[in-house]
């Protein structure tokens, strides 16, 4: 299920990233920022494209150079669910889902998403938090 984010200019839109097979997880979001505010996307969720600029097969940070280039410019996120609406995983996922959970043992999948522990609980990965402009 493809769906449409659409955030009006803020300072950051508060999403930690995860760069996996070449497509951008959600993993978490930070307190107070957009993202969080909304609970629009939920950890799982990958970011497909951004104002028409596709992230698929993209490389670590990519995300992040497209959102700087679109600062204090409306966004246009097409986010892909991890789970139907039925509450069944998208069969191609499950194994990138998992490997996500074995890098982050911390990482809620669902509604309770925005509960998980704050990041200085969490062991260090190779995520990266948008923020400083996105």
């Amino acid at each position: 299920v493809c769906e449409v984010y659409e955030v009006v200019p803020c300072r950051e839109v508060g999403m930690v990233l995860r760069y996996l097979s070449g497509r951008v997880f959600i993993l978490d979001f930070i307190p107070g920022s957009q993202a969080h505010a909304d609970k629009f996307i939920s950890p799982g969720d990958i970011i497909d494209e951004i104002n028409g600029t596709s992230l698929r097969n993209s490389k670590n940070g990519q995300a992040g150079v497209v959102l700087s280039r679109l600062r204090g410019r409306p966004l246009s996120i097409h986010v892909l669910r991890w789970r139907a609406q039925d509450g069944t995983v998208h069969q191609p996922l499950i194994k990138l889902l998992q490997t996500l959970r074995m890098e982050n043992p911390h990482l809620q999948l669902g509604p309770a998403s925005h509960r998980q522990p704050s990041r200085e609980q969490r062991p260090p990965s190779s995520s990266q938090c948008l923020k400083d402009g996105r």
